[in-house]
């Protein structure tokens, strides 16, 4: 996984952010919280759940929107976001995401990536 991280393309610091998201290393409200920092906890795009890195990427109402929009826009048919919030890890949910098509696996990593760090 780590590897597949490093070979797509993208800046470096998108890839960076990626790996830290598979490690579940970002920043995010749930893990602020676990290291005694006050903040209101919930994700700033729904304001309906606690924000954490499987919330803000494929989780929350807003993003799965913006990904089904994506879908629709690169006529992506395999992809089933539908079952995407019974995810149980980051890094599932990133390995899915990556393979979803194997015509151009390398492209769709790449997107994936980009998308995740405009979110």
């Amino acid at each position: 996984m780590n590897k597949t991280i490093w070979k797509v393309w993208a800046p470096p610091k998108i890839k960076f952010f990626a790996w830290l998201a598979i490690q579940n290393r970002v920043w995010t409200a749930d893990r602020l919280a676990k290291r005694g920092w006050d903040n209101c906890g919930l994700c700033p795009l729904c304001k309906r759940e606690q924000e954490s890195v499987a919330h803000l990427f494929y989780k929350c109402r807003y993003t799965l929107r913006l990904w089904e929009m994506l879908k629709v826009w690169l006529r992506l048919d395999t992809m089933d976001i539908t079952t995407w919030p019974g995810e149980r890890s980051i890094k599932d949910w990133w390995t899915r995401m990556s393979s979803a098509t194997r015509v151009h696996r390398k492209a769709m990593a790449s997107l994936t990536m980009l998308v995740s760090w405009t979110i």
